[in-house]
């Protein structure tokens, strides 16, 4: 394996876990969807992603990441699902955040991380860490007022596949309203803690920068 993907991956989950993602509440991860532009349903500061795929191509087609749309009853349990697709044995890591409302509660595992469980776009990953984002947090996050939960895997060359890369678990208020949507979101985070990476051992900075501006949000609806 390429140890730049071991070395990036270790680096995500230890500062994640040591620094809540970043301590840095000054927004600099990134910045409000009303500042977004293009064809990205990600939560992101356009001036960020820019900086950072600066002089970088523009591809035609590429991976394409989504988040499911799923509804729960008020008081229940939602699974949110993140997906990719037109990625089969093209990408050997991903770094990805999303973001929620802070009213609805990421469930934990017995270790305080994100409960998950991985689909078959992980069959071959050799590591999986998730994280729940829910302190320290930048100044678009606390304006919006929502959390964020994060999933890094790594492969063993460029064996990642298509289809459910994992799904989340969100306690839905026992006061909520039917009809109620929750937005689910990508949410790109850069800085000096953390940058998320969908990318392959090649470091092919294009396929990344289509993943990217190509991905769709999600919901959650309350019955």
């Amino acid at each position: 394996m390429n140890n730049r993907f071991l070395a990036l991956a270790a680096a995500a989950v230890m500062t994640f876990s040591a620094a809540g993602c970043s301590s840095d509440s000054s927004g600099s991860s990134s910045s409000s969807a009303v500042e977004a532009s293009g064809k990205t349903d990600m939560f992101v500061s356009r001036k960020l992603f820019e900086q950072d795929y600066e002089g970088v191509n523009d591809i035609d087609e590429g991976p394409l990441l989504s988040i499911g749309k799923t509804k729960a009853k008020a008081g229940d349990i939602a699974e949110v699902r993140l997906y990719v697709d037109n990625a089969k044995d093209k990408w050997s890591m991903c770094a990805l955040h999303i973001t929620y409302p802070d009213v609805l509660e990421c469930i934990k595992d017995e270790n305080d991380e994100a409960k998950f469980s991985t689909g078959e776009a992980l069959d071959k990953s050799i590591a999986a860490v998730t994280q729940v984002w829910d302190s320290n947090l930048p100044e678009d996050l606390q304006k919006y007022k929502r959390f964020a939960a994060y999933i890094t895997t790594i492969f063993d060359g460029n064996t990642g596949g298509d289809g459910e890369i994992c799904t989340f678990y969100f306690k839905i208020p026992e006061n909520a309203e039917s009809g109620t949507v929750y937005d689910i979101d990508y949410y790109y985070s850069s800085n000096q803690y953390t940058k998320d990476v969908f990318s392959n051992d090649q470091e092919d900075a294009e396929m990344e920068k289509y993943a990217f501006s190509h991905c769709k949000s999600g919901s959650i609806t309350v019955e």
